[in-house]
């Protein structure tokens, strides 16, 4: 297509899908932001055998377990 044939509603056209894109691309970029880390003060003081009996039963519960076997 040669550049004198193209017409202004063809141009515009273009112009305002461009903006459309844009605009969408920002709505999707600030509806998905990264979310932030959690600050803690002061950390709870959890003894290793609680954790490990926490893990133990996430993974219980997972049923990842039982592809294992």
């Amino acid at each position: 297509m040669a550049l004198e044939q193209i017409s202004g509603t063809q141009i515009a056209f273009a112009v305002v899908a461009a903006l459309l894109a844009y605009v969408g691309i920002e709505t999707a970029a600030s509806a998905y932001a990264s979310p932030q880390p959690v600050v803690v003060e002061q950390p709870a003081m959890v003894p290793v055998y609680e954790l490990r009996r926490q893990q133990e039963e996430q993974w219980l519960k997972s049923g990842f377990w039982h592809r294992i076997v």
